[in-house]
């Protein structure tokens, strides 16, 4: 006898469904039923969620790490008007709870950006002028592209080796040549930044008009697009007619606002797509902020490859539509990272690992473009103009024994290191895996939180950002991608550290030296980003909410990811200004 629910127990004779299922089944989706009122929306709910009457409950998957759900949402019994007023307080925090967090995670590019210029102006007002890594050098080359000298200028020669450099204001030699803008005593690793008030003078004084010659055969080698944020700072501090010390602190807050575009930039790319708490720790990592707050190459290098690494995940990672934005922000990044820093220049090949069908150049009635051959033509555009300018700035490799050591600066030899390389190859392996072994944990301290040469970083920082990195990986979905595009993403980030090691050995490293010298950890930050997605495809895992559809994983995040991330930057920022210049000054 057949039931009045329109025959839900019997089997359709063909499909093996629930009569009306089955009977639905090859004709389209089940059309929503007509409900009202906050009692029928749980059956709303479970509709949309794909549960027919008489059908089997979906079963979580169990590679999903599921988190404790707090509050009620919309659809669950007991949300209509009566059961309102017997909501508990902790009902009416949860749920106060939640809003906030959904809050937060659409204005995630905007705390980014946020978190970026708070901490980043912090760390630009709190350490001394031409303190920061090299800053003196990447000071004088701003300057140098800022007057119209793009490329390295060779000065007379003075000896064996060849010495690179430019005319640059007088001022600013003053300063760097004075015993308190040094960074630290290399022999007895002890501070000698010396009095406050003793700096004053140079940092009051007028950049003025006078200029002297200044060796900077470090920097010389830099493209000027490096420059980009610091040039545009001297140009205003020059129509402001600012001092030496305002001219230094505008330079810098200019390269903290680059980091800060680029950081929202970056999370705005990848909005909606679970990655987006991720790129949001990468773009906010102590020791990147602080680099952004001091004159320097690395400020731009760092912004375009953040951008580059996004834009791809957003468009190779994700079923999210095509993106023009996405398209262009990763195409204008590919044409400046071959030239930035010509290490990351394999980096453009990631453009071409992207379908065709994803890349949106132009909007067209097929909705298709010259996807494939504009984008080899922008990939080969990037290493052409690396090749060139590797060209013009091959010098400054000889010259580079003068950093190593002012006393001795034959002691690197590219040429001698370069044959020393190719007649002992086996030794390079014993190289390599002393280097490794040695200074891993050294470069994991300046990759995440280090604040400065020989400044060990936050201790509690370090813990914060690794909760919110391990966090951010877990939310993440598991990429979806072939396994040779995923091979080649890994070849990408093998390559670009391997040339890390291989151009700081053959052109800093003295020759027949156990070790590679001259590596930083926030070199490998470009590459951070690709290789955590590599390591992401390997762990089927993912966190979300309790939920069969993980629907609050995004409030989830916000929350704690976020907060974890202010935190790690306030204390980075506390410690750098309450205690290491405490006892440095």
């Amino acid at each position: 006898m057949a039931h009045l629910d329109g025959g839900a127990h019997r089997r359709h004779p063909r499909r093996g469904l629930p009569g009306p299922a089955g009977r639905r089944a090859g004709r389209g989706p089940r059309p929503a039923p007509r409900v009202a009122g906050a009692a029928a929306a749980g059956r709303l709910r479970r509709h949309r969620a794909g549960v027919v009457r008489g059908a089997q409950e979906p079963q979580p998957d169990p590679c999903v790490l599921h988190l404790p759900q707090h509050g009620r949402r919309r659809g669950d019994p007991g949300h209509g008007r009566r059961d309102a007023a017997r909501l508990s307080t902790r009902g009416v925090v949860a749920t106060a709870y939640s809003r906030i967090g959904a809050a937060v995670r659409r204005a995630l590019p905007l705390l980014v950006a946020l978190v970026i210029s708070i901490a980043g102006s912090c760390f630009a007002v709190a350490q001394p002028q031409v303190w920061g890594a090299d800053e003196a050098a990447h000071l004088f080359r701003a300057y140098q592209v800022s007057t119209g000298g793009w490329v390295p200028q060779r000065l007379e020669e003075r000896g064996p080796i060849p010495r690179y450099g430019g005319q640059v204001p007088a001022s600013f030699v003053r300063l760097a040549d004075s015993g308190t803008a040094r960074q630290w005593s290399k022999p007895q690793r002890g501070p000698v930044m010396g009095n406050p008030d003793a700096r004053r003078p140079l940092l009051d004084a007028p950049v003025g008009t006078e200029t002297t010659e200044a060796k900077f055969v470090n920097t010389a080698a830099y493209a000027p697009t490096s420059y980009a944020p610091a040039v545009v700072g001297l140009w205003t501090s020059r129509l402001a007619g600012l001092d030496v010390g305002g001219t230094i602190l505008v330079a810098r807050l200019l390269g903290v606002l680059t980091a800060a575009v680029a950081g929202a930039l970056a999370v705005r790319l990848l909005r909606g797509t679970g990655w987006e708490y991720l790129a949001a720790v990468v773009a906010c990592l102590p020791s990147v902020i602080f680099q952004a707050a001091t004159v320097s190459a690395d400020t731009m290098t760092n912004a375009v490859t953040l951008v580059l690494a996004a834009s791809f995940v957003r468009l190779t990672l994700t079923d999210s539509p095509p993106s023009r934005a996405a398209t262009w922000a990763l195409a204008l990044s590919v044409l400046l990272v071959g030239v930035a820093k010509p290490t990351y220049a394999p980096m453009a090949l990631l453009l071409l690992v992207v379908p065709a069908s994803r890349l949106a150049w132009r909007r067209s009635a097929t909705g298709r473009g010259p996807s494939r051959a504009v984008g080899a033509g922008v990939v080969g555009t990037s290493l052409a103009v690396s090749v060139g300018w590797l060209s013009l700035a091959a010098g400054t490799t000889a010259g580079m024994g003068v950093v190593w050591d002012p006393r001795d600066p034959t002691a690197v030899r590219p040429d001698d290191q370069r044959a020393f390389v190719l007649g002992h190859l086996p030794e390079m392996v014993r190289i390599a895996y002393r280097t490794l072994a040695d200074s891993t944990p050294k470069y994991l301290r300046e990759l995440f939180v280090q604040t400065g040469y020989q400044v060990e970083g936050s201790g509690g920082a370090m813990i914060l950002v690794l909760m919110a990195l391990a966090l951010a990986w877990f939310l993440a979905p598991r990429p979806v991608v072939s396994r040779a595009r995923l091979a080649t993403v890994a070849l990408v980030v093998a390559a670009s550290g391997a040339l890390i090691f291989g151009a700081l050995y053959l052109s800093f490293t003295p020759v027949g030296l156990w070790a590679v010298a001259g590596v930083q950890g926030r070199y490998f930050y470009p590459l951070l980003l690709p290789a955590l997605l590599c390591l992401r495809a390997l762990l089927p895992a993912r966190l979300v909410g309790d939920g069969a559809t993980g629907a609050d994983d995004g409030r989830v995040a916000a929350r704690w990811v976020v907060g974890l991330v202010v935190g790690a930057c306030a204390l980075a920022v506390l410690k750098y200004v309450l205690l290491t210049w405490a006892t440095v000054s």
